[in-house]
Parts: structure tokens; C-alpha cells; sequence
């Protein structure tokens, strides 16, 4: 799948792909890396007993969706939202999409 977006005046195309394959693959693993050294912490995670609405972007290279997937099944009262056609700055490239997010989860969570 791929967009394409205008971006400081520049025609740029964004297309899905793992990680793995990007320029900031090491940066990922970095974040793999201190999600795995961090157990005790990422262990407690799960103690956050307050609704948490957690976005992320469908093509987010600098850090995996899996990691999202990974805080969703952590938190008890979670809800994930991937975000179509969005990067690392999700609410930036889906103004509109993160805004009703926002709103819906703020009306159907917190009455």
C-alpha cells in the first residue's frame, strides 16, 4: 500500500513495510531492546487501571505497530486505534481521523 503527501513542498510517497527494511531499523530495535531490559517496569503496565486510548500509525517505521499491539494487550482498560495511512506522527498525518478519535473515545469512555 502506498500514499503520497505533500510534505514542506515536496511530492513524497509513503509505503508500508517492515522495520526491518527501513533507515531507522536500528532505532526500532533499540526500542525492542529496552522494551526487553525494562521488564520490570513493562511488567507494571499492566497496574494502569485507567482507561488508556492508545494510537498509533499503520506506517509508522520508527516504531513497529507490534508495539502498540504489545501496550494494548498490557493495559487492562486499553482501546487500540491504528491509524490508516499515517506514520510516527499519526495526529499530524490524520488531523480529522485523530480529532473524531479523540472525540469518540472522550463521549464513549468518560461519561
Amino acid at each position: 500500500m502506498s500514499f503520497q503527501a505533500q510534505v514542506f513542498g515536496h511530492r513524497i510517497e509513503y509505503r508500508k513495510y517492515k522495520a526491518e527494511s527501513s533507515p531507522f531499523s536500528s532505532v526500532s530495535k533499540v526500542f525492542s531492546a529496552s522494551r526487553s531490559k525494562d521488564s520490570e517496569l513493562a511488567g507494571r503496565v499492566k497496574e494502569i487501571e485507567i482507561p488508556t486510548l492508545i494510537f498509533w500509525g499503520e506506517l509508522d517505521v520508527l516504531l513497529d505497530p507490534d508495539n502498540a499491539e504489545y501496550l494494548d494487550a498490557a493495559l487492562p482498560q486499553s482501546k487500540l486505534q491504528i491509524l490508516p495511512e499515517a506514520g510516527y506522527l499519526a495526529w499530524a498525518d490524520q488531523p480529522e481521523l485523530f480529532a473524531d478519535m479523540i472525540i469518540d473515545w472522550v463521549k464513549t469512555t468518560h461519561k
